[in-house]
């Protein structure tokens, strides 16, 4: 009668309500268990939700420190190529 109960499947393919009684119920230690994992991944998602932004980098413009140091090795590489008889002519 077991195996009539566990074949019971209706025309949309579902399991029909024969073999839900083959379920046996969720015992206390079960239970239990459940709702601690439960706990702990609502736990986990909220200390998520409110770490992430505090992890995440903020934006800093360097643009214009980059470009005035990039300026200045420049004319030390242009003044470093320039001999000191150069700097006379100019005056």
């Amino acid at each position: 009668k077991q195996s009539a109960k566990n074949t019971d499947i209706g025309n949309e393919g579902d399991v029909g309500a024969g073999s839900l009684d083959l379920i046996p119920p969720e015992s206390h230690v079960g239970a239990e268990m459940s709702d601690r994992t439960t706990k702990k991944v609502i736990v986990g998602i909220l200390i998520m939700l409110l770490g992430i932004p505090l992890l995440q980098a903020e934006e800093v413009d360097y643009l214009n420190e980059f470009s005035m140091k990039m300026t200045f090795d420049h004319r030390m590489l242009i003044l470093d190529d320039f001999d000191g008889n150069e700097f006379d002519e100019w005056e």
